[in-house]
């Protein structure tokens, strides 16, 4: 970690959802049946906050790196797979925040019957 990081990380120590967030992602067990996970982050010299859909995510205790993984979906069923159609590797300086939503249940909608009079 160089001296830039390390302020950085010392200023975020002061944010408490900062500090909850590291600890929700160091922790966090994903259930991808029931919820949609996003982290909001911000790389290097970018300006504006970036998200990653993920659904699964390690955490590197040596480096202080997080490892977020996108698997692919089957196209039938719609269940995840054990291909990886995406990863980012963020280190927690640069992570800002985690969303994590209820997933929408498609099966409470009708289904759509139009009729067409010609």
């Amino acid at each position: 970690m160089d001296y830039k990081e390390g302020e950085k990380i010392l200023a975020l120590m002061n944010d408490k959802d900062w500090v909850e967030t590291i600890d929700q992602l160091k922790n966090l067990e994903c259930n991808n049946e029931k919820y949609d996970y996003r982290v909001i982050y911000r790389q290097g010299q970018q300006k504006k906050n970036r998200s990653f859909t993920f659904h699964k995510v390690n955490h590197e205790e040596g480096t202080e790196t997080f490892t977020f993984i996108l698997f692919d979906s089957d196209w039938e069923t719609g269940d995840l797979t054990e291909e990886i159609n995406d990863r980012i590797v963020l280190r927690r300086s640069e992570i800002i925040n985690l969303e994590v939503k209820e997933k929408f249940d498609w099966s409470k909608i009708p289904p759509c019957v139009s009729k067409v009079d010609f």
